[in-house]
């Protein structure tokens, strides 16, 4: 049996679920995009809010939510990559990012209408670049939805009723197991223990939170449930 390799603790998730949206999808907010050729943000403009879904469960942003710019559907890079089963990394230095999914790699430049992939440069649908977009005092990164999507190795429906971009996950990596979990009520943390390096995504339903471990089987032995009972957790199962 491998040695466990990844701890994730239920706390720290919790911790930095999102919020609802002020907005509902459709309405618009008024967002800033930073001009990198000038080296500041233009003026705001309205923008249309995007609702998310995946695999049917919401999903939404904090602060800077997911909107059409320019016909495109851009989405903060890292809750979409991360939803997605993707590592995420953001270098200040470059103004880039990358997403890294098995052996697939995205690389994509604030204001440039390209981005690497596998090594190989390919122009993004319309032209449409990554850009670092403000509202209020909330920066985020926001990359074209449906093309990191679809890299990533998912797929993307429209909702015009809704106007919801609704993914759908890509495949299971790899297989693995899920070891452990692990309840500790005194300092309110929940440790899922696995035996590979696990990528997983959140999804808030109001009354529960899924921690979706992709690609993950239970060990034996679990029990079914978990008690908890402390002020975020009532049980695990």
């Amino acid at each position: 049996m491998k040695r466990l390799l990844a701890y994730i603790l239920l706390s720290a998730v919790l911790s930095s679920l999102c919020t609802a949206l002020a907005v509902a999808p459709g309405e618009s907010v008024s967002v800033a995009v930073y001009d990198n050729r000038l080296g500041r943000y233009a003026s705001a403009s309205a923008a249309p809010v995007v609702g998310l879904t995946l695999d049917g469960g919401r999903i939404e942003s904090a602060d800077v939510p997911a909107v059409i710019w320019e016909s495109r559907t851009l989405v903060p890079v890292r809750l979409a990559g991360e939803c997605l089963g993707a590592q995420v990394r953001w270098s200040a230095e470059t103004n880039q990012v990358t997403l890294r999914r098995g052996g697939d790699t995205i690389v994509l430049t604030a204001g440039l209408a390209e981005a690497m992939v596998n090594g190989e440069t390919v122009t993004l649908p319309d032209g449409v670049p990554a850009l670092v977009m403000k509202r209020g005092g909330a920066e985020r990164m926001m990359v074209p939805l449906r093309f990191v999507a679809e890299q990533l190795g998912a797929t993307v429906e429209w909702v015009q009723g809704s106007y919801t971009a609704a993914m759908y996950s890509p495949p299971a990596l790899e297989s693995g197991q899920v070891m452990d979990v692990i309840a500790d009520a005194n300092a309110q943390t929940v440790l899922i223990a696995t035996n590979y390096y696990a990528p997983y995504r959140v999804l808030d339903f109001g009354d529960r939170v899924v921690v979706d471990i992709l690609g993950a089987r239970l060990a034996g032995g679990f029990p079914g449930r978990i008690e908890v009972d402390n002020e975020l957790l009532c049980a695990v199962r």
